[in-house]
């Protein structure tokens, strides 16, 4: 297993956007009370680029949800970025000074937190820049990286053989696939982890029999985005190996 696994629980904490019901989203405040009032295990995060080529998190490619700006991240420089209030949409956090962090800026801030990064498809062309940015903070080995985009995924999983990667889209449908019968069970050597919502198509896919087939194969499997606490305790019993959640205090109290 790469080194993110060492040490972690047999069901890790994850911060969904550091908790994103819970604080400004991708912001360090979020990400700051997220590890320190609520004990989660890993952070979870997405990564854009500005128009001057400056990898920043957060999740949407456009500022209007989270943020009291206008127009897409990558029309923005990073100083234009740094004006907008990124707790201008989350109650209570207007006018606190809130902005979206670069990067760096979170590496810097968390130097010994795990990490759970999405580089987002508008970043397709930037996969070298960014695995260099974590080799420059030695966070190689404490993050677990990937993309929804299937060729940024494979880039990024290329680049980094030493770092756990998560499952593309099209890669995890496919294994899913396998675990449901209809289709050969196989994992794909370019990942570690499979990132799968807990319902799909109304249904619930994360099982203890899904969970049992993922881990024939030395895949555990991660949850997104689970915020009710009955559905975190199923999922503790089932077998997963990873909740995500926007409410950090919930998942902490279910876990105690």
């Amino acid at each position: 297993m790469k080194t993110f696994f060492d040490g972690l629980p047999r069901c890790a904490a994850i911060a969904h956007r550091g908790g994103a019901r819970t604080y400004p989203e991708n912001t360090l405040v979020g990400f700051e009370r997220a590890l320190t009032l609520h004990g989660m295990d890993v952070l979870e995060l997405d990564v854009q680029c500005t128009r001057d080529g400056v990898l920043v998190v957060a999740h949407d490619p456009t500022v209007e949800r989270c943020t009291d700006g206008t127009g897409a991240i990558a029309s923005f420089s990073l100083d234009e970025l740094k004006r907008l209030d990124a707790g201008a949409r989350f109650p209570g956090w207007k006018g606190k000074g809130v902005t979206i962090p670069t990067l760096e800026e979170l590496l810097a801030a968390f130097p010994r937190a795990r990490l759970n990064i999405e580089l987002k498809p508008e970043c397709a062309g930037r996969e070298a820049q960014f695995v260099e940015t974590l080799a420059k903070h030695s966070a190689l080995g404490r993050v677990c990286i990937g993309s929804e985009d299937d060729a940024v995924g494979a880039k990024v999983s290329l680049l980094t053989p030493q770092t756990a990667h998560f499952y593309s889209a099209e890669a995890a449908l496919q294994l899913a696939q396998g675990v449901w019968g209809v289709a050969p069970l196989e994992a794909d050597p370019r990942y570690d982890v499979l990132a799968v919502p807990m319902r799909y198509g109304g249904e619930v896919v994360t099982t203890a029999t899904f969970f049992a087939a993922c881990a024939k194969l030395s895949v555990p499997v991660f949850v997104w985005v689970v915020d009710e606490a009955e559905d975190m305790r199923a999922l503790l019993r089932d077998g997963a190996a990873g909740v995500m959640t926007d409410l950090p205090a919930v998942l902490h109290e279910v876990l105690r």
